[in-house]
């Protein structure tokens, strides 16, 4: 975790507290209130169920992959995120790592995380995360 503290907020935290590691607080979505970084772990189908209101002034760090090869929309998924997001500043990051990259801390695999964003403060929080996390910002 890397000094920071993780709370993973879902709408139905006790069907995926079994899920969760040890040290890492589970919680309904309310505590996405308390966070300044959320990351959004959700696929773009899925944006629309994002506590929007729970999100204004937030640095909101895009995860999503397209699920097809074909791009069918010219805009990306992470601009139409920060298009429902107008009051947060939306940063594209961590999504191309593997599961396994992630898992052991940049120890094996791609060490690389690509950060994208429009907002240069929220961007180099998520530059400091992907730091302190093990890995090399790009």
């Amino acid at each position: 975790m890397a000094g920071y503290k993780v709370t993973i907020a879902s709408r139905d935290p006790d069907r995926n507290r079994s899920l969760i590691g040890s040290g890492v607080l589970i919680s309904d979505v309310s505590s996405a209130a308390d966070a300044d970084l959320v990351i959004a772990a959700v696929p773009k189908d899925f944006y629309s169920s994002l506590p929007i209101n729970l999100l204004q002034g937030k640095v909101v760090v895009d995860v999503s992959n397209r699920t097809s090869a074909k791009r069918e929309q010219t805009e990306s998924q992470a601009e139409q995120l920060a298009r429902l997001l107008p009051q947060s500043s939306v940063v594209k990051a961590f999504n191309v790592l593997s599961a396994y990259s992630l898992e052991n801390g940049g120890l094996q695999g791609s060490k690389q995380v690509f950060v994208a964003a429009d907002d240069a403060s929220a961007r180099d929080l998520v530059i400091g995360v992907v730091r302190c996390a093990g890995f090399t910002p790009v």
